[in-house]
């Protein structure tokens, strides 16, 4: 009977759970697994940061270089224009000057034969003789006037310090002599100092269609 009650007591029953127990993991291999768990995150999150600010550099020197190109251009700009101004300048000096020029030397020519065709009626009494050299000694005084205002009008384009303008200034005045001193120089005289001041005038505006030329080359460069 003993023997039996000993075998029924070590039979499990069949309701009996067995539990098998395991040690629990150390700290380090947690947070291991948690760092392994968080870490192509971690490495995503840094890419992007760095992309971000490697965006917002570029940005910047984009930024930065559009606007020194801009401001280049307006430095251009502002150049080009000017030097256009200048040109326009330049060119309204030359036509000027011719414009004058051609006014001066036609009016001398009419002046000196003016006076030329007054002399000659000097020694006739006759009523249209009278007549005549007051109409020819309207147009001396007329033209007279007409030679200052247009030398004046030169006076002002010539850079008396300049050699070759000054030359131009005093040929002027030479010219300007020979019809406004009482028609004492002759027609040689005259076509001589015409043709000396249309070289010197020429050469003047020369000079400055060269400027021009120089100009026109640097816009753009």
């Amino acid at each position: 009977m003993d023997i039996l009650n000993l075998l029924e007591v070590l039979k499990p029953a069949s309701h009996v759970v067995l539990v098998k127990m395991e040690n629990s993991s150390n700290l380090w291999d947690s947070v291991s697994k948690v760092l392994i768990a968080i870490l192509p995150a971690f490495i995503s999150f840094i890419a992007l940061l760095f992309s971000y600010y490697q965006f917002k550099s570029n940005m910047r020197n984009q930024s930065e270089q559009y606007a020194l190109g801009i401001k280049q251009q307006l430095m251009s700009l502002k150049l080009n224009t000017q030097l256009a101004t200048e040109i326009e300048l330049k060119k309204d000096v030359c036509k000027e000057v011719r414009a004058a020029f051609i006014s001066f030397m036609k009016h001398h020519a009419e002046q000196y034969h003016a006076k030329v065709d007054y002399k000659e009626l000097l020694g006739n009494r006759d009523t249209e003789s009278v007549r005549e050299r007051k109409r020819l000694h309207e147009i001396v005084m007329e033209k007279a006037q007409l030679i200052m205002e247009n030398k004046v009008l030169l006076d002002s384009y010539l850079d008396l310090s300049d050699p070759e303008e000054f030359k131009f200034f005093q040929s002027l005045n030479e010219l300007s002599s020979i019809a406004l001193s009482g028609g004492d120089g002759t027609g040689a005289d005259l076509g001589a100092a015409q043709g000396k001041c249309s070289v010197l005038c020429f050469n003047f505006i020369e000079k400055r269609r060269k400027e021009i030329t120089s100009l026109v080359d640097t816009i753009g460069n």
